[in-house]
Protein backbone atom coordinates (compact mmCIF):
# COMPACT_ATOMS: atom_id res chain seq x y z
CA UNK A 1 0.00 0.00 0.00
CA UNK A 2 1.42 3.44 -0.91
CA UNK A 3 2.84 5.47 1.93
CA UNK A 4 1.08 8.80 2.50
CA UNK A 5 2.83 11.98 1.49
CA UNK A 6 3.35 14.62 4.17
CA UNK A 7 0.48 17.03 4.56
CA UNK A 8 0.57 20.48 3.02
CA UNK A 9 1.13 21.96 6.44
CA UNK A 10 4.07 19.61 6.98
CA UNK A 11 5.59 20.52 3.61
CA UNK A 12 5.48 24.24 4.31
CA UNK A 13 6.84 24.06 7.86
CA UNK A 14 10.32 22.95 6.72
CA UNK A 15 12.45 23.47 3.69
CA UNK A 16 11.12 22.20 0.38
CA UNK A 17 12.76 18.99 -0.79
CA UNK A 18 15.42 19.22 -3.48
CA UNK A 19 14.33 18.49 -7.04
CA UNK A 20 16.12 15.14 -7.15
CA UNK A 21 14.63 14.06 -3.81
CA UNK A 22 11.16 15.06 -4.98
CA UNK A 23 11.56 13.10 -8.19
CA UNK A 24 12.79 10.08 -6.22
CA UNK A 25 9.72 10.25 -3.96
CA UNK A 26 7.44 10.51 -7.00
CA UNK A 27 9.14 7.53 -8.66
CA UNK A 28 8.75 5.53 -5.42
CA UNK A 29 5.05 6.41 -5.22
CA UNK A 30 4.48 5.49 -8.86
CA UNK A 31 6.31 2.22 -8.26
CA UNK A 32 4.07 1.41 -5.29
CA UNK A 33 1.04 2.10 -7.47
CA UNK A 34 2.23 -0.39 -10.11
CA UNK A 35 3.55 1.89 -12.89
CA UNK A 36 7.08 0.38 -12.97
CA UNK A 37 8.68 3.84 -13.39
CA UNK A 38 12.22 4.64 -14.53
CA UNK A 39 13.82 8.10 -14.28
CA UNK A 40 15.47 9.47 -17.44
CA UNK A 41 17.42 12.50 -18.61
CA UNK A 42 18.80 14.09 -15.44
CA UNK A 43 19.13 17.87 -15.46
CA UNK A 44 21.70 20.13 -13.85
CA UNK A 45 19.85 19.97 -10.53
CA UNK A 46 20.14 16.17 -10.51
CA UNK A 47 16.42 15.66 -11.06
CA UNK A 48 15.23 13.60 -14.02
CA UNK A 49 13.48 15.42 -16.85
CA UNK A 50 11.31 12.41 -17.65
CA UNK A 51 9.83 9.39 -15.94
CA UNK A 52 9.10 6.42 -18.16
CA UNK A 53 6.05 4.47 -17.00
CA UNK A 54 6.58 0.90 -18.17
CA UNK A 55 3.30 -0.49 -16.86
CA UNK A 56 -0.16 0.98 -16.63
CA UNK A 57 -2.41 -0.46 -13.93
CA UNK A 58 -5.37 0.60 -16.10
CA UNK A 59 -3.99 -0.35 -19.53
CA UNK A 60 -7.21 -1.74 -21.01
CA UNK A 61 -9.16 1.32 -19.96
CA UNK A 62 -6.35 3.67 -21.07
CA UNK A 63 -6.40 2.12 -24.55
CA UNK A 64 -10.10 2.90 -24.83
CA UNK A 65 -10.35 6.12 -22.77
CA UNK A 66 -6.80 7.49 -22.71
CA UNK A 67 -7.91 11.11 -22.45
CA UNK A 68 -9.56 10.32 -19.13
CA UNK A 69 -7.08 7.84 -17.63
CA UNK A 70 -3.94 9.70 -18.70
CA UNK A 71 -5.30 13.02 -17.44
CA UNK A 72 -5.95 11.43 -14.05
CA UNK A 73 -2.42 9.99 -13.93
CA UNK A 74 -0.92 13.38 -14.80
CA UNK A 75 -3.04 15.01 -12.09
CA UNK A 76 -1.88 12.39 -9.59
CA UNK A 77 1.77 13.22 -10.33
CA UNK A 78 1.15 16.98 -10.19
CA UNK A 79 -0.75 16.66 -6.92
CA UNK A 80 1.92 14.47 -5.31
CA UNK A 81 4.68 16.92 -6.25
CA UNK A 82 2.61 19.89 -5.04
CA UNK A 83 1.89 18.12 -1.74
CA UNK A 84 5.63 17.61 -1.28
CA UNK A 85 6.28 21.29 -1.89
CA UNK A 86 8.56 20.13 -4.71
CA UNK A 87 10.49 22.60 -6.86
CA UNK A 88 9.29 20.71 -9.94
CA UNK A 89 6.04 19.61 -11.52
CA UNK A 90 4.79 17.14 -14.08
CA UNK A 91 4.17 19.22 -17.19
CA UNK A 92 2.78 16.52 -19.45
CA UNK A 93 2.14 12.85 -19.99
CA UNK A 94 2.86 11.34 -23.38
CA UNK A 95 0.56 8.31 -23.64
CA UNK A 96 2.06 5.29 -25.39
CA UNK A 97 5.29 7.16 -26.24
CA UNK A 98 6.61 3.73 -27.20
CA UNK A 99 4.74 0.51 -27.73
CA UNK A 100 5.27 -0.48 -24.10
CA UNK A 101 5.51 2.76 -22.11
CA UNK A 102 4.21 6.24 -21.45
CA UNK A 103 6.45 9.22 -20.71
CA UNK A 104 5.88 11.84 -18.02
CA UNK A 105 7.73 15.12 -18.48
CA UNK A 106 9.05 17.11 -15.49
CA UNK A 107 10.14 20.74 -15.26
CA UNK A 108 10.71 23.41 -12.65
CA UNK A 109 7.52 24.42 -10.90
CA UNK A 110 6.37 28.00 -11.35
CA UNK A 111 7.66 30.12 -8.47
CA UNK A 112 4.16 30.88 -7.19
CA UNK A 113 3.28 27.18 -7.04
CA UNK A 114 5.70 26.36 -4.22
CA UNK A 115 5.13 27.10 -0.55
CA UNK A 116 6.81 30.20 0.76
CA UNK A 117 9.50 29.45 3.33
Amino acid sequence: MPQPLPSSSGASSGPSPAADDSADRLVALLGELGFDPVSEGGGGDGAPRRIRLRHCPFLELAEERGELVCSLHLGLMQGALAELGAPLTATGLEPFATADSCLAHLAAAPAGARPVE
